[in-house]
């Protein structure tokens, strides 16, 4: 008796994508939790990372924009002890995109909360691989380091 196995071929094989995701890490001061309760009463931690200045994405400056994420007890157990914060970051859906990105946005803070001058001053990116965000925090947070080490070092005296 002989058994035959057939392999599919590329054609053959459905293409499923895989969600990219990454833990991003945000200085504590930079994250703001909050909870927010869904129709079926269910309480979901939830926080506003801010990204710091001086962060870049493949050239263009993401300082100042804002990141809603789901967080862990262990991500608000970092914040409360004041270490750098990781929340699990992955790309989504969003309405009018059909592929996965992540949302980060900016408005302009001095404008009423709710008015239409502060949606219409909303700029908005999609970023498609949460790994490269990963990566710009971390760049920017050793460019800080460094900046930060010469001024004390200028600061001692010889």
């Amino acid at each position: 008796m002989t058994v035959e196995a057939t392999v599919p071929t590329a054609p053959d094989v459905p293409k499923t994508v895989e969600p990219k995701s990454a833990n991003p890490g945000f200085p504590a001061v930079y994250v703001h939790p909050y909870s927010m309760l869904d129709k079926n009463g269910t309480v979901w931690n939830k926080a506003i990372c801010v990204i710091p200045e001086g962060t870049k994405l493949n050239g263009i400056d993401i300082s100042g924009y804002k990141l809603d994420t789901f967080v862990s007890e262990r991500n608000l157990e970092q914040k409360l002890n004041g270490h750098l914060v990781t929340p699990f970051v992955r790309a989504g859906t969003h309405k009018d995109r059909s592929e996965l990105s992540i949302l980060i946005w900016k408005e302009d803070e001095t404008l009423p909360r709710g008015s239409s001058a502060r949606k219409e001053s909303r700029r908005e990116f999609f970023i498609e691989d949460p790994v490269s965000l990963a990566q710009a925090l971390k760049q920017s947070r050793e460019a800080f380091k460094e900046a930060r080490q010469k001024e004390m070092e200028a600061k001692s005296p010889a």
